[in-house]
C-alpha cells in the first residue's frame, strides 16, 4: 500500500518555498518545525484568500500526523482540504484527497469506507482514462476487498490491475503479494507455495518479498509441513534487520515448534516474539507522546499568536487615536510600547522555562514507562516458568497414572488374582486412589494462583463454563495433548477428545485446533 500523497503542483513564490521547507522538516521526521511553518504559511495563504496554499498546508499537515500514527486527526485536516478542492479547486487534486482518505480508513481498519473512496476514484479515474491512476486505484481496491473479506471483488480487481501494471515494477510487485494473501485465504497452499517461490527468486522489494513469505510460511503451517515453515521464518529472519518487522517470523517459529511439540524451542520464540512486540509498543508509545506534546505546543503557540495580535490591533487604534487628537501623548505611547516589549520578554521566558519544565516531565515518564514495561515483561516471565513446572507436574503425574493403570490391568488378567479376595480389593482401592488423586486437588490450586488472570477473564468471557471444564481447559492451557490429558484425568483418548470438541463449541470456537492460540491470547 503506498503511503500518503502530498506532492502537487506549486507556484515560484516565497509561499512555495516556505512549504519546500515544511515538507523536508517533515522528511527529516521534525514534524514540530514542520507544523510551524505550516501554520505561519496557512495564516499568510488564509490571509490572501489563496485556497489552493491552503488546501497544501491541510495536505501536508494531515501527512505529518498520519507519519505520526494520529490517523484520526489526519482525517479531520484531510477533510477541510476536501472541502477545499471540491468548492474552490479542480476535480484532480479532488479525487487524490479522497485516495488519501480512503488510506487512512484502510490504516484504521475501516475497511468499507476505504473501499467506497477507492472505488469512486477509480471510477473517476476510468471516466478521464488516466492510466496511472486507474491501475493504483485498481490496485488499492482489491486490497480493500480483501480486508473486508470480500474474495470475489478482490479477483476481479487484481485480474483489472494486471492488465495495467508494467511487470517488475512496485505495484506489479504488490500485485503478485496481494495474490498470496488471496491464495491464503482461497485454501490454495500448494499453488501459493508454488507461485511465491517464482516471485521470490526475482529478488524485488525486500520489504514486499517479506510479505510473501509470511504468507509461506503460513501456509506451511497449515498443511502442517512445520519444517518448511521453521526454514523459511528463518529465512525472513535473516533477511530483516528491524526487530519490530521480525516479530511475526517469531510468531511463526514458537507455533511451529510448538505443534512440533518441541516446547522450549516454542517458548524461547515467543519470549522473542514477545520482545519485539514490547519494541513496537515502545515506539508507538513513544510517537503517541511526542505527538500529543507537539499538538500542545501549537495549540499554546496558536493562542499566543491570536493574543499578540488582539494586543498589536489595540496598540494601533491607540497610535491612531494619539496622532489625531494630540501630538503631546508620543511620549506616553513610547513607554507603552516599552512596556508590551517588557511583557514580550517576560512571556519568552516563561514560556521557555515552561518547555524545559516538560522536557523534565517527558524524561521522568518515559523513565516510569520504561520501568513498567522491565516490570510486565520480568511478570510474563514468571508466569511462564510457573506454567512450565505445571506441565511438568502434570506430565509426571499423567505417567505415573498410566503406569499405574498399566500394572492394575495386567493384574486384573491373572486369574489367580480373582481367587484372592483380599488382593482383588485392594486393587479396587487403588483405582478409587487415582479416581480421587488429592495432587490433583493440589494442582489445581496452584494453577489458579498462578493464573489468576487467566482464570478472571475465562470465566468473566465464558460464565457458562463448569469446574470440570475450566479445569480441563487449565491443561489445554499450558500444552498438554489429548494423550497426556487423558491420562491425567484417567478418562479414554476418544472421550478426552469429544470433551476438548464440547468445550470448544460452547466458547465458540470453530475447532480444536485453534483452542490453544484463543487461550493464549487472554494474557495479552
Amino acid at each position: 500500500m503506498h503511503a500518503l500523497y502530498r506532492e502537487f503542483e506549486g507556484r515560484t513564490h516565497y509561499e512555495d518555498s516556505l512549504l519546500e521547507t515544511a515538507k523536508r522538516l517533515s522528511d527529516k521526521r521534525n514534524y514540530k518545525e514542520s507544523f510551524e511553518v505550516l501554520t505561519k504559511l496557512r495564516e499568510m495563504a488564509e490571509r490572501k484568500n489563496d485556497y489552493e496554499m491552503v488546501f497544501h498546508c491541510h495536505i501536508n499537515w494531515a501527512f505529518n500526523l498520519a507519519e505520526m500514527l494520529n490517523y484520526d486527526d489526519a482525517l479531520d485536516y484531510l477533510s477541510k482540504a476536501y472541502k477545499i478542492s471540491v468548492e474552490k479547486l479542480s476535480k484532480r487534486e479532488e479525487m487524490s484527497t479522497l485516495n488519501n482518505m480512503a488510506y487512512l480508513y484502510l490504516k484504521s481498519n475501516k475497511y468499507l469506507q476505504a473501499n467506497e473512496y477507492f472505488k469512486r476514484n477509480y471510477n473517476y479515474a476510468k471516466e478521464i482514462k488516466d492510466t496511472t491512476f486507474l491501475r493504483g486505484s485498481a490496485l488499492n481496491v482489491a486490497i480493500s476487498a480483501i480486508d473486508m473479506g470480500n474474495l470475489e471483488e478482490c479477483r476481479v480487481y487484481m485480474n483489472i490491475t494486471e492488465q495495467l501494471v508494467k511487470p517488475n515494477t512496485e505495484e506489479w510487485m504488490s500485485l503478485q503479494a496481494l495474490k498470496t494473501d488471496y491464495l491464503f485465504e482461497t485454501h490454495q497452499y500448494k499453488a501459493l507455495i508454488s507461485f511465491a517461490k517464482r516471485v521470490i527468486k526475482m529478488n524485488l522489494y525486500p520489504d514486499i518479498r517479506q510479505d510473501i513469505r509470511i504468507n509461506m510460511c503460513k501456509a506451511y503451517i497449515e498443511m502442517r509441513d512445520y519444517d518448511s515453515a521453521v526454514a523459511m521464518a528463518n529465512e525472513g529472519i535473516a533477511n530483516e534487520t528491524d526487530l519490530v518487522r521480525k516479530q511475526p517470523f517469531y510468531e511463526i517459529l514458537s507455533e511451529a515448534y510448538l505443534c512440533m511439540k518441541q516446547y522450549n524451542l516454542a517458548f524461547a520464540y515467543k519470549d522473542s516474539f514477545i520482545v519485539a512486540k514490547d519494541s513496537m509498543q515502545v515506539r508507538i508509545d513513544r510517537v503517541a507522546f511526542e505527538n500529543s506534546s507537539i499538538q500542545f505546543e501549537l495549540l499554546r503557540k496558536e493562542k499566543e499568536i491570536s493574543e499578540y495580535h488582539a494586543r498589536e490591533t489595540r496598540t494601533q487604534i491607540l497610535i491612531v487615536f494619539i496622532v489625531v487628537l494630540v501630538v503631546v501623548l508620543i511620549w506616553a505611547l513610547s513607554n507603552h510600547m516599552v512596556k508590551v516589549k517588557q511583557r514580550q520578554k517576560i512571556v519568552e521566558l516563561q514560556l521557555e522555562q515552561e518547555k524545559k519544565n516538560q522536557e523534565l516531565l517527558a524524561k521522568k515518564l518515559e523513565e516510569q514507562e520504561a520501568q513498567s514495561m522491565l516490570d510486565q515483561k520480568d511478570f510474563q516471565l514468571q508466569l511462564e516458568k510457573k506454567n512450565r513446572e505445571l506441565m511438568s507436574k502434570a506430565l509426571f503425574m499423567a505417567n505415573r497414572n498410566e503406569a499405574v493403570l498399566n500394572i492394575i490391568d495386567s493384574l486384573s488378567k491373572d486369574v489367580n488374582i480373582e481367587k484372592n479376595s483380599q488382593l482383588d480389593l485392594n486393587i479396587r482401592e487403588l483405582k478409587s486412589h487415582l479416581s480421587e488423586n488429592k495432587e490433583w486437588s493440589y494442582f489445581t490450586t496452584y494453577f489458579e494462583e498462578s493464573n489468576k488472570e487467566f482464570v478472571l477473564r475465562l470465566k468473566e468471557k465464558h460464565p457458562n463454563l463448569t469446574a470440570n471444564e475450566i479445569r480441563f481447559i487449565s491443561l489445554v492451557y499450558i500444552g498438554l495433548n489429548n494423550k497426556e490429558i487423558s491420562s491425567l484425568l484417567n478418562i479414554t483418548s476418544e472421550y478426552c477428545k469429544k470433551k476438548k470438541q464440547k468445550i470448544a463449541r460452547k466458547m465458540g470456537l470453530e475447532d480444536t485446533h485453534s483452542m490453544y492460540q484463543y487461550l493464549f491470547s487472554f494474557n495479552v
